[in-house]
This record gives C-alpha cells, sequence and structure tokens, in this order.
C-alpha cells in the first residue's frame, strides 16, 4: 500500500485520538451515576467515589512507566495497537453491566489508555521534523481534536445514558471504541514517519518514500547516555509526579461527587479548600519554573 502524505497521516492520527477520549470521557461521564444509581448496581456513594478514584488515579499514573515499556520493547506503534485492543475489550465488558465486568472492564481501559495516552502524541510528532512549524500546528489540532471528543462524549454518552438506559451508553461507547482500534489498524503501516527512533541504527519505521534525513533521539535505555541525558530524565520523571499530583487535586476538587468527602476534610490550617488548591497550584507552578531554570 501507498504512504499517506504528512497531512493525510496527521489528520488520521488526531481522528483516532478524538475517537479514544470520545469512548474515555464517556465512561467517565456515567460511571458514578451508573455505580450509585437504583437501575445500575446501587453501590454505596463512597463505594463509588473510590472505585472512580482508583481509576482516574491509575489513569494517571500508569502511563509514565508504559513510555518507558514502550521505548525499551514495544515501540510506538505496537503499544497503540495493544493498547486500542484492551481498551476495546474493556468498553465492550462494560456492556455486561455486572459488577465484576464493571471492574475488569475499568482494568482493561486504564491498561489500554495508559499505551494510548502517552504515545499518541510521540507518533504525532514523528510525522514531522523538529523544527517544521507545521509540528505546531498539528499539536494544535490535536488539543482541538482532544477537545472536541471529550465535550460531544460528554454531551451524548451521558444524556443517552440518563434518558433511555445505561446499556446503551456502553453499547456507544464500545461500538466507538470498536472504530479506532480498526483505524488505526489500517493506516499503521502507511503513516508517514519521518522522526527515527533508534540511535544510530536504522529505522524501520521510517517511510521508505520520505526523502528527509531522518532526526535522532536519544533512548532512555541507550549506554552512551551523558550526565545531562541522565539529568533531563529526572527532570521528566519530577515533572510527570507533579503533573500527576496537580491533576489529581484540581479533579478532585471540582468533582461534584466529592464534596460531602471535602465536607469531613479539615482545611482551616489553609483558610480554606480553595485556598489549599490555590497554594498547591502555585507550589507546583513555582517548581516547575525552578526546575526548568536550573535544566538551562
Amino acid at each position: 500500500m501507498p504512504h499517506l502524505s504528512t497531512n493525510q497521516s496527521s489528520i488520521l492520527v488526531n481522528t483516532f485520538h478524538l475517537l479514544e477520549r470520545f469512548c474515555y470521557y464517556g465512561v467517565r461521564a456515567v460511571i458514578i451515576l451508573y455505580l450509585i444509581d437504583v437501575d445500575g448496581l446501587a453501590m454505596d456513594n463512597s463505594e463509588a467515589y473510590g472505585i472512580y478514584g482508583w481509576f482516574t488515579f491509575f489513569i494517571t499514573l500508569l502511563p509514565l512507566p508504559f513510555g518507558a515499556i514502550t521505548d525499551a520493547v514495544l515501540k510506538q506503534k505496537n503499544a497503540i495497537v495493544l493498547g486500542s485492543i484492551l481498551s476495546f475489550l474493556g468498553y465492550a465488558c462494560f456492556m455486561f453491566l455486572g459488577a465484576q465486568f464493571i471492574l475488569i472492564g475499568a482494568i482493561l481501559i486504564v491498561l489500554g489508555t495508559s499505551f494510548i495516552r502517552v504515545n499518541v502524541p510521540v507518533l504525532l510528532g514523528r510525522l514531522y521534523h523538529k523544527l517544521d512549524k507545521e509540528r505546531n500546528k498539528a499539536f494544535l489540532i490535536n488539543l482541538l481534536f482532544v477537545n472536541i471528543g471529550s465535550a460531544s462524549s460528554i454531551m451524548i454518552v451521558g444524556y443517552i445514558g440518563e434518558k433511555t438506559a445505561w446499556i446503551n451508553a456502553f453499547i456507544i461507547v464500545a461500538t466507538v471504541a470498536l472504530l479506532f482500534t480498526l483505524l488505526f489498524w489500517f493506516i499503521k503501516d502507511r503513516l508517514a514517519i519521518i522522526e527515527s527512533n533508534y540511535l544510530g541504527e536504522e529505522d524501520p519505521e521510517i517511510s521508505p518514500d520520505t526523502n528527509s534525513e531522518a532526526a535522532i533521539i536519544l533512548d532512555y535505555f541507550a549506554p552512551e547516555r551523558n550526565i545531562q541525558t541522565n539529568k533531563s530524565i529526572l527532570l521528566v520523571v519530577i515533572f510527570s509526579v507533579a503533573v500527576m499530583l496537580f491533576w489529581w487535586v484540581y479533579e478532585v476538587n471540582n468533582n461534584i461527587f466529592y464534596q460531602d468527602y471535602f465536607e469531613r476534610v479539615d482545611f482551616s490550617f489553609f483558610g480554606s479548600r480553595s485556598a489549599f488548591v490555590g497554594l498547591f497550584s502555585s507550589g507546583v507552578s513555582l517548581f516547575f519554573s525552578f526546575l526548568s531554570n536550573d535544566s538551562n
């Protein structure tokens, strides 16, 4: 099959990401409502909140180690294929509605989403040279597509689940998951990959019909790493942990399902809950600035 052009590859990868985000945010929009609804699993609020909390926690935590696994073993395309299949199986489990299927489905979604989430931006970047201005446009389009997918899914999946039946919402999500899995399977070998993942070796993923010289990315595990590379990797790890903590606090703070929990937590030392979140966010921002200046 002929390879796709760079623009075609970019649009299709972004479309894949849109559909994947549609499924993820669609499930997030209805999962607690289904768990506590009398027509769902009729769980206690605390039990449902706990499941949702662990679900979002691992979604935030696992991309970091899964990214290392990808670079060491799988590479981006294989990781996204694996993540797509795991995610589809997870969303499909939700259609069976039982508590055990919801648990298995949530685990599969966490694993699959972690592979996809960390690799799609990398794969998108590899479609362009590092200094290509079109690369920035591709990431802006990616952000737009992600927001379209998440916003539309919250409205569509949430409305259908609440107004008709929960199984209808889960069927829609599973169907879309099948679509994005098939989409990537058919385009993965036709993408116009330009930038290399390999250090000083021929990259089998580079498109044979691209005329540009491939850029080189240092591998995490390459023995040629120097002190500056090790320092950069350490900063990436620190940044990732800080971002994980920030978004965990931010999402929990703004989630109405946790309001009764926060009413039992004493924030008097900080003045209020909002003050605590503000101080935490400011601390993370200052921490980023300090590390960024130090790395330069």
